[in-house]
């Protein structure tokens, strides 16, 4: 079971690299930053905001485990966050429509 989590873990790492996974995140209205809470991809969505222990698909958490939830977030989870932030605070929305 952990191998084939580690496997999962592996394979979404290389799709996030490949831009393969969309993220997604909202304004915090609170303190005026952007937050990416997950990615998605092929209606399946990982859980990012919470950092590596809690990364996990969404609604089927056994995918990853925690191990592979982590490797997720360290090879790829956290950067590819991190740079949606950074993008999404320099382009806000268009809310004039």
């Amino acid at each position: 079971m952990i191998k084939q989590q580690i496997k999962n873990a592996l394979a979404t790492v290389k799709q996030m690299h490949n831009g393969e996974w969309e993220f997604r995140g909202h304004y915090d209205e609170l303190c005026g930053k952007f937050k990416c809470f997950r990615a998605s991809r092929n209606n399946i969505s990982i859980w990012l905001a919470n950092g590596g222990w809690w990364c996990s698909i969404e609604n089927e958490p056994w995918q990853l485990g925690y191990l592979g939830g982590w490797v997720v977030w360290v090879l790829a989870g956290r950067k590819y966050a991190k740079e949606f932030e950074r993008k999404m605070l320099k382009q806000p929305n268009d809310l004039t429509q």
